[in-house]
């Protein structure tokens, strides 16, 4: 086992509870698999939605982002949209992911 690395599978969910944000993680253990040597490590082999933009307020103001980006008709939505720019809460990139793992030390 010293040529192998553990395999943890990270997730983020967030849930409306009585008006309340709460946030929850998990994380998978899923073994050790071969350690491959043409690999450069870290690298993120999957993963599901967009980091939310700076400065969006947290948690809260993520989630009211998100609520007001997804109604055209809100009264704030052509402001963030302004703001945030093209934005993509689905979108994600286990390329982008790596690199930016990798400037972690």
């Amino acid at each position: 086992m010293a040529n192998e690395e553990p395999m943890i599978r990270l997730g983020r969910r967030a849930f409306l509870q009585h008006g309340t944000l709460l946030l929850t993680a998990a994380a998978l253990f899923e073994g050790c698999p071969p350690k491959d040597p043409k690999t450069k490590y870290p690298v993120c082999l999957e993963g599901n939605r967009a980091c939310p933009p700076e400065d969006c307020g947290g948690p809260w103001g993520y989630a009211s982002l998100l609520e007001v980006i997804a109604n055209p008709k809100h009264e704030e939505h052509a402001e963030m949209l302004e703001w945030c720019g093209p934005f993509d809460p689905e979108a994600f990139d286990a390329n982008k992911a790596t690199k930016e793992m990798r400037k972690l030390k």
